[in-house]
């Protein structure tokens, strides 16, 4: 007896002469066997693939001022998770580019929205970390641009303060480090010299 088909038997299976007729007979019967496997197969292999996780440690809801980095949730692409390496109190945070694998990842825009403004940053995120070269606007109207690594400041960048102040020199990993020279109106003010963002030295240009 046949168990996938009961109500047929071996003998069925041939034909008088066990040729053509036989072979085509067997051929359908065994596409019938593969295409009734495949919801099967691919039910197992779903099953296989993990689930796509949600970034941690993710930022608390509400945000807080000064809290550790973190992975936010992106308010207008719900599932896409940027990282935060400076929470502010009740933050949100857009973004209009792209979303691959639940990071933001290519050139876009990100707005941040806090409790005392909004900043505008322009530049290119790669597994939903700011890197490469950045255009960055504050909240309190300080523009900088310059380069990111893996979501900190990295490199050499140009600053112009709110108060017309302007400023270039190194950062290393978020904080200024090494000589930094001030402007005003192209006039040199002053060197200052940092170790990881602790000034050591202030002298006249």
């Amino acid at each position: 007896m046949n168990v996938l088909y009961p109500e047929t038997t071996s003998a069925a299976l041939t034909s008088p002469d066990g040729g053509e007729a036989s072979r085509v007979s067997l051929a359908s019967r065994r596409y019938r066997i593969v295409m009734a496997l495949l919801p099967l197969v691919a039910l197992l292999i779903l099953a296989a693939i993990p689930a796509m996780a949600e970034p941690e440690p993710q930022c608390p809801t509400p945000t807080v001022k000064g809290g550790p980095a973190c992975w936010i949730e992106v308010e207008n692409q719900p599932g896409c998770f940027l990282w935060n390496t400076h929470p502010a109190t009740d933050e949100t945070v857009t973004w209009l580019g792209s979303c691959s694998g639940g990071l933001p990842d290519g050139h876009g825009t990100v707005r941040w929205r806090f409790d005392d403004g909004e900043s505008r940053n322009t530049g290119r995120y790669v597994d939903g970390k700011m890197n490469g070269v950045w255009s960055i606007k504050w909240a309190d109207g300080t523009e900088g641009k310059g380069p990111y690594v893996d979501g900190k400041m990295n490199g050499v960048w140009s600053i112009k303060w709110a108060d017309g102040t302007e400023e270039k020199g190194p950062y290393v990993d978020g904080k200024e480090h090494g000589e930094v020279t001030r402007y005003r109106a192209g006039k040199c003010l002053e060197r200052l010299t940092f170790v990881y963002g602790h000034m050591t030295e202030k002298r006249p240009c």
